[in-house]
């Protein structure tokens, strides 16, 4: 190949990626503790740009402690696809809110990102001072039955490990225990010393009163040990010490459902509760005779999808034929577990052009701070939505034959 028919194909390339390259940045968490790193991945996606982040604009605010990079090459449908990521370990130098400046590639741009560094007491104990220690802890010591309560383990090590590290499972008599995701690794700076970090979440769901014991977890791994200098060999490493590490064990107080909650009223102690509505199409642009569907949400954060009850559906005289979908999801993160539940009912307006939405009504209780023996708290809150009414238009001719109900429910919202 002549180097005029190369040249001509890298311009051909260029110019089919100028508009779907771009630079793009992200971290993996965006709220961390003092003297703990954050992971910075700059990606791109231009096929042509062989240059490298500037990483100049991070050195006021934050500690370079390492810097990879990964190339990627995808074909979907014959097409290629070329990407780009830098992975930046950042030790932020101060605490309060920081910002990750702009970092450029070539003649893109990332756009800025804030933090939040929140300040940690030093605390020289033993088990800080030790090569491996396994810390746990609870976001609260006391919830009600059912509810949920997070658990997160963090194991520390100054030293080098083999990857043959495990944790023993997590199971609790008459609990649920739900993992949040993978485990996920950063650094930490303790008593001026780095440790690597490997920290685990988990959702606890209680299912009877009282005091729930949270079992120690331990952490197995084999230490790396360096040779001395007299004793090197092309292998430089020999086989190291097995160890095992625990964490101590935590009370979880569970208070019962309160006495005076209403019996008739499903039990819901979820963190936050609400109840939402949208509509395809709109039903200010619906004519007579249109299908219409109605799509309810209700989503509960710190509860699974099992625990809800099912909507109750909409009834309405606008359509003789009608059917509701329900379906509901629980998708996991590692700040809780929220769930949905969603159902939708295809509708027809009636003959005449003005019509009604019925209300509909849905009860939960959600347990706060107030004490349930508090005439407010007598009965549990409910999300609810009242009645609405519209205006359709008269098409210019009717239609030949009704249009096709929709039967598909999705909670990808």
């Amino acid at each position: 190949m002549s180097r005029r028919t190369t040249l001509l194909l890298l311009l051909a390339l260029s110019a089919g990626h100028a508009q779907a390259a771009n630079l793009n940045a992200s971290v993996d968490r965006s709220r961390l503790n003092s003297g703990e790193t954050v992971e910075l991945t700059v990606e791109s996606t231009d096929v042509t740009q062989f240059g490298k982040p500037d990483l100049s604009p991070l050195e006021a605010q934050f500690e370079v402690s390492g810097t990879r990079q990964i190339n990627q090459l995808t074909t979907l449908d014959g097409d290629n696809h070329a990407t780009t990521r830098w992975i930046i370990t950042l030790l932020p130098k101060e605490n309060g809110t920081v910002i990750i400046p702009p970092l450029q590639v070539g003649e893109y741009k990332t756009q800025p990102i804030s933090l939040q560094v929140v300040e940690t007491a030093s605390q020289n104990t033993a088990a800080e001072l030790a090569p491996v220690f396994v810390e746990a802890d609870l976001d609260q010591t006391s919830v009600y039955v059912q509810a949920q309560a997070l658990l997160t383990v963090r194991v520390y090590h100054s030293v080098s490990l083999y990857d043959d590290s495990s944790l023993t499972p997590l199971q609790i008599p008459d609990a649920r225990v739900e993992q949040l995701g993978e485990s996920r690794t950063y650094e930490k700076v303790i008593n001026s010393i780095r440790h690597g970090v490997i920290e685990t979440r988990y959702a606890i769901y209680p299912q009877h009163s009282g005091t729930l014991a949270i079992p120690t977890q331990t952490f197995s791994a084999t230490l790396v040990e360096s040779r001395p200098a007299q004793e090197n060999t092309l292998q430089g490493t020999k086989p190291g010490k097995l160890i095992h590490v625990s964490s101590a064990q935590l009370p979880l107080v569970v208070k019962p459902k309160p006495a005076l909650y209403p019996a008739d009223t499903p039990w819901l102690p979820a963190r936050s509760l609400t109840l939402t509505e949208s509509w395809n199409p709109q039903p200010e642009q619906v004519q007579v005779g249109d299908s219409l569907t109605r799509s309810l949400t209700v989503k509960a954060e710190g509860l699974s999808s099992a625990q809800l009850p099912a909507l109750p559906a909409p009834t309405s005289t606008a359509c003789a034929a009608t059917r509701t979908n329900r379906c509901s999801a629980t998708r996991p993160t590692t700040a809780g577990s929220p769930a949905a539940a969603k159902t939708a009912k295809p509708w027809c307006p009636p003959a005449q052009a003005a019509w009604n939405c019925p209300p509909l009504k849905w009860c939960g209780g959600i347990p706060t701070k107030t004490t349930w023996n508090a005439p407010a708290c007598r009965r549990a809150p409910c999300k609810w939505r009242p009645t609405r009414a519209w205006r359709s238009t008269h098409p210019p001719r009717p239609p030949s034959s009704p249009p096709p109900m929709t039967t598909s429910c999705g909670c990808g919202n």
